[in-house]
């Protein structure tokens, strides 16, 4: 039996359009912590618009800012559960899952945003992949959190003897509260969606972030000292549910991994093109910045020293001599 050439092209075109209409859709939730007018957001907003445009569809991306999905922790179980399908937490968010990420804490180990990068990219990064991928995450790269300093309402920071007493809001990770013990200092762990109140009442005297992340959370406003002390770099890891991921096609995991490769580029460039003015705002605002001379840096160097020696058993010592030779 012959079937005519007009009846062969619309069996085609029922046939792709069948094809098209049965299409698998893949939801695909992003959760940030940062404020919708944080800079740097611009790069999510086009990175879910990327990934809606190229996979036609198939992809349904969407992007939930000012933590509107719960805290960093809980969204990283949401991801496990696989209620969110992507987050972007500090790595320090992520000492919970092991002991061994707390490696990227070291005080002073990395110079700048690029030492830790190139050490990220490296064999140190497979190791910390490692880990994400055993429970459940895949990282897709990493984009800046910054350089942290750190900030009261009391007085400027220009010797480890100026934090003894002060009240110092850290994050929720050991390494962090022991670098400020170090330090003589008074660490909190607090969540950052109660950092300005508490701030701002008193309850803590200080904090310690990079400008970008000081400003976005209009921190300036509750402090009046912000001291350069740069004792840690700060990276945020671009995770993404593992499963999720593994269950696209190859044709989306293309365009899945193209989209993201341009977001990270155009984070990276966003980010610091808003930190660096960030100081002046701060300036702005009446806060007084200090900057330490090289002779006092190494005086906080020197005091967190021993965090290095003490942690050698809980993280690994060959992981601890892995990430001090990739800092180089």
């Amino acid at each position: 039996m012959k079937i005519g050439k007009g009846l062969m092209v619309i069996f085609m075109v029922l046939l792709i359009a069948g094809t098209a209409f049965g299409a698998e859709e893949y939801q695909f939730k992003i959760s940030s912590a940062m404020s919708s007018n944080f800079p740097p957001q611009k790069a999510l907003e086009d990175f879910v618009k990327y990934l809606n445009t190229n996979s036609n569809g198939r992809i349904k991306a969407s992007r939930y800012t000012d933590g509107q999905l719960g805290g960093i922790l809980e969204t990283l179980e949401a991801i496990q559960m696989g209620v969110v399908q992507m987050a972007m937490p500090v790595t320090s968010d992520l000492a919970g899952y092991s002991k061994k990420i707390q490696v990227l804490d070291l005080p002073f180990l990395f110079k700048d945003f690029n030492s830790m990068r190139k050490a990220l990219d490296g064999p140190l990064g497979k190791e910390m992949e490692k880990i994400y991928e055993s429970q459940g995450f895949k990282c897709f790269g990493y984009v800046p959190n910054g350089t942290r300093h750190i900030s009261n309402s009391k007085r400027s920071i220009n010797t480890p003897e100026d934090l003894k007493g002060l009240k110092i809001r850290v994050m929720q990770n050991p390494m962090h509260i022991a670098i400020f013990k170090t330090l003589g200092a008074n660490p909190t762990p607090l969540s950052y969606s109660e950092l300005y109140t508490a701030l701002q009442q008193g309850v803590i005297d200080g904090q310690e972030n990079a400008p970008a992340q000081v400003v976005d959370a209009k921190l300036h406003e509750v402090q009046k000292y912000y001291s350069l002390t740069g004792h840690l770099q700060s990276m945020i890891c671009l995770l993404v549910s593992k499963k999720w991921y593994d269950a696209l096609p190859q044709d989306l995991q293309k365009v899945f991994n193209n989209g993201i490769k341009e977001y990270e580029k155009n984070y990276v460039k966003l980010y610091f093109d808003y930190d660096n003015s960030c100081l002046d705002i701060m300036r702005k605002a009446g806060v007084k910045i200090n900057e330490l001379t090289d002779k006092q840096h190494q005086a906080f160097k020197d005091k967190s020293a021993p965090i290095y020696s003490d942690y050698k058993d809980v993280i690994g010592e060959d992981l601890v001599n892995l990430a001090i030779s990739s800092s180089k």
